[in-house]
């Protein structure tokens, strides 16, 4: 069997739910663009995103898109094209280990220092 890791993100709101403006809609719609990791307060629920390294895939990463909160699918096939670009742009500028975000995990960071992974500048 071959290793394969994979990496879920929630993708949340920093804070504990719709405003009171948003609560009067039938729908929340979140800000155009929001991704990442929730800083501060409880977050809620936007959407369900997923990063897998396995060497089936070209690169040997692939990045899934579940959805939005309201409306997630249960299956979902690699992004691609312009959509994954992003993803791909990002996740190689601004992570501290391969193409993942362990800088903001410090469980995850410490064990990177340990094993000699970090990035130069982390």
């Amino acid at each position: 069997m071959r290793p394969v890791t994979r990496i879920l993100y929630s993708l949340s709101r920093p804070h504990s739910g719709p405003s009171r403006a948003e609560r009067g809609q039938k729908r929340w719609q979140p800000a155009k663009g929001l991704r990442g990791i929730s800083r501060g307060g409880a977050p809620w629920l936007v959407g369900i995103e997923a990063e897998v390294k396995d060497a089936r895939f070209p690169e040997g990463w692939a990045f899934f898109n579940f959805g939005q909160a309201a409306a997630l699918r249960d299956a979902a096939g690699p992004l691609s094209g312009e959509a994954v670009a992003r993803c791909v742009d990002c996740h190689t500028k601004h992570t501290a280990v391969e193409r993942t975000f362990v800088q903001f995990y410090p469980t995850l960071l410490e064990v990177a220092r340990e094993k000699g992974t970090l990035k130069p500048g982390f």
